[in-house]
């Protein structure tokens, strides 16, 4: 269970890198893109200097940010009702959450493959973003593999709470 625990922790620190910088990256493309229609409006149109696709960019990093921190949080991510889980044990409840895990895996499995199914087919034939025409296969690819980091870490640590009942981010 250690070697499973030593994955999921080096997983979990690659989708939150990956969701730091794609936050990162959409405040200086945003940044840029006010620095540059403000010059452009003071200028009263004289600077041609325009962010073309700023907002398709962003669009897409925050796809990034939001799954690599959906898949860098999996264990910190459950909503506990206190009116309904108060009267159980804590073993119970790491059991309930551990259920719940695996619940996400098979999901998060399932929505793995079909971005995965989707971006062989953006590549077939040759899907590109609206603005900037960046071939849409890798993005997909991107998102498939980051739905594949949160099914293992949700199967892992929703093992792990099952079996042993003690909940990980407790």
């Amino acid at each position: 269970m250690a070697l499973l625990q030593r994955t999921s922790l080096w997983l979990g620190r690659i989708a939150l890198a990956v969701a730091g910088v794609a936050l990162l990256a959409m405040m200086m493309i945003t940044v840029v893109d006010v620095v540059l229609r403000y010059a452009f409006q003071l200028t009263d149109g004289a600077s041609g200097l325009t962010f073309v696709g700023s907002v398709e960019l962003v669009k897409y990093l925050l796809l990034a940010a939001l799954l690599g921190a959906m898949a860098g949080h999996v264990e910190k991510s459950q909503v506990v009702v206190e009116v309904f889980s108060q009267a159980l044990s804590d073993s119970l409840k790491a059991r309930i959450a551990g259920a719940n895990l695996l619940v996400f895996a098979v999901l998060g499995a399932v929505l793995a493959w079909g971005i995965h199914e989707a971006a062989g087919a953006a590549a077939e034939f040759g899907e590109v973003t609206q603005d900037l025409a960046i071939p849409l296969a890798p993005i997909y690819e991107a998102a498939a593999a980051l739905f594949v980091i949160f099914a293992v870490r949700s199967a892992i640590h929703g093992l792990e709470g099952l079996f042993s009942g003690v909940a990980h981010g407790a």
